[in-house]
């Protein structure tokens, strides 16, 4: 069977539809490491999945104030791209030596 890493940005939105497909991958019998912020360890772990923590960047991007009260999408972006650089760096540093198939 296949080995399986999946990095999911840290919403709802993204997550849920994630949890049905991870928990379908695992019943065929693949091995599942994610990644996501500690706010999600126990829905993924639940799925049978390893979980594996990354920094939760929320915070630093605040999306409803941005959303609420005209906050500088400029100013998420850039916190959003500089937040995924280290996640990439971390994650790309504690899989060296790991085979995985394919990525979510």
């Amino acid at each position: 069977m296949a080995n399986v890493l999946v990095i999911n940005f840290p919403g709802e939105g993204h997550i849920n539809p994630t949890i049905a497909i991870v928990s379908e991958l695992i019943r065929r019998g693949e091995t599942v490491v994610s990644y996501c912020i500690e706010d999600y360890r126990k829905k993924i772990e639940a799925t049978g999945a390893e979980f594996r923590v990354f920094e939760n960047f929320l915070s630093q991007i605040n999306i409803m104030e941005r959303v609420n009260e005209g906050g500088s999408p400029l100013t998420m972006l850039s916190h959003m791209i500089e937040a995924s650089e280290r996640i990439v760096t971390q994650i790309v540093e504690e899989t060296k030596g790991e085979k995985y198939d394919y990525l979510i």
